[in-house]
């Protein structure tokens, strides 16, 4: 066989020794892009796997919920992640900039696909979606802790223990027509949570014509479950009573309530006036005009026996 020229050989060896080269990470910025480019890598692989398989909500599940519940906050890791591409790009990092640029197609799927699934079953029930209240809001954290010059007194049970909620008035005067009431009940896994815990949307339904009354309920220690719905139908039982203190409507009332919150306006609303499920305070039931359940489990047996997080249940 002919043997190839040394030439020809020491070139070929020099091709791919310069191709592999410029692969390797050279000087110790060119490796830290590369260490932050996996670390960036893993956290959002994990990250993506928490939202198509969100488990142990006792654990990191809590986090792709998170993600779920405000997906195009994960464009912000997106546009890092390009920005860091380019840099490693220019640095002459190749492989540390070709991580980065899996990293932008990663977060920007995981932001994209929950928004535009929202958005075609928006569409679907002909609801409409602002993309500019979402900015706009974007960086308005929605925590709050109760009020005091909002809080009333709705209950005292036997213990002596007096059961609080926060009203929310539309600042609209107590004349013309009756005005509709939101009775809203915050989550926490039956176990935290407090009232006004969510004041934007307080604002929100406030703006939309509703007098809102936010119920803080007992919770454990000891066992509290029926304590929950009682003091839930307690607060109802409170608002119907002082309806025209507060000009509403006692046929337009409405309990409203997100996971825990949600589980409890079903429970209340839909066990008006069984005995096996009292209210805390001497008041006669309340006939709800609607029920806003915003995630809030409807069969527990069926949670207890599925879920993958039986620590959290």
């Amino acid at each position: 066989m002919p043997q190839e020229p040394a030439s020809l050989q020491s070139l070929g060896k020099t091709g791919r020794l310069s191709a592999g080269s410029q692969w390797r990470p050279r000087g110790a910025g060119a490796w830290l892009l590369i260490v932050v480019a996996c670390l960036l890598t893993v956290l959002m692989a994990g990250l993506a796997y928490c939202m198509v398989r969100p488990v142990r909500w006792d654990g990191p599940g809590k986090f792709g919920g998170a993600a779920l519940f405000f997906p195009l906050h994960l464009l912000a890791f997106t546009l890092f992640a390009a920005v860091l591409a380019l840099l490693a790009k220019r640095a002459g990092a190749r492989l540390a900039a070709w991580v980065f640029g899996l990293v932008v197609i990663l977060t920007a799927a995981m932001a994209l696909t929950p928004t535009i699934t929202v958005w075609r079953q928006a569409r679907q029930l002909d609801v409409p979606l602002s993309l500019g209240n979402y900015l706009a809001n974007a960086g308005r954290p929605n925590f709050g802790l109760p009020q005091r010059e909002r809080s009333v007194v709705y209950g005292t049970v036997k213990d002596g223990t007096q059961l609080e909620l926060d009203v929310w008035r539309t600042g609209k005067p107590n004349s013309g027509p009756l005005r509709p009431a939101i009775v809203l009940v915050h989550g926490g896994a039956w176990t935290h949570g407090n009232r006004s815990m969510l004041p934007n949307w307080n604002r929100w339904l406030n703006e939309l014509g509703y007098e809102v009354f936010d119920v803080e309920y007992r919770m454990p220690p000891p066992v509290r479950w029926l304590d929950e719905i009682g003091d839930v139908k307690a607060a109802l039982g409170w608002v119907v009573a002082h309806a025209a203190e507060y000009h509403v409507d006692p046929a337009r009332i409405s309990l409203m309530g997100s996971s825990t919150g949600g589980n409890l306006s079903m429970l209340a609303a839909y066990s008006a006036g069984d005995p096996r499920l009292p209210s805390s305070t001497d008041v006669p039931p309340v006939a709800i005009r609607s029920v806003i359940n915003f995630y809030g489990p409807t069969d527990m047996a069926l949670l207890y026996r599925t879920c993958e997080s039986p620590n959290y249940v």
